[in-house]
């Protein structure tokens, strides 16, 4: 299945947002794959950014949830320890 979603969407999950994160991560594991603008991981890195900058996310933890989350395959197989898909991150 394809799936589009907006940023938010991402940014939901990814963040664990207590309110969103469980609906929020259902079509991400559905989909098999996940067209995307070219400007969402600017989009992303800027949502953490502004999460970490009002404290929702602790600072020390915004560049990890950065090098997590990504549906490039060419960035998961160059580096397969830091990018995984985002069904595949663990939410603490």
């Amino acid at each position: 299945m394809r799936v589009v979603v907006d940023t938010n969407v991402l940014a939901y999950h990814l963040l664990g947002t207590p309110r969103f994160a469980a609906e929020a991560g259902k079509p991400l594991g559905a989909a098999d794959e996940i067209p995307a603008p070219a400007l969402w991981e600017a989009e992303l890195a800027n949502v953490v950014w502004l999460a970490a900058r009002t404290g929702v996310l602790p600072e020390s933890e915004a560049p990890a949830r950065l090098s997590l989350a990504t549906f490039d395959r060419r960035l998961a197989k160059a580096f397969p320890a830091v990018a995984k898909r985002p069904g595949e991150v663990v939410l603490e």
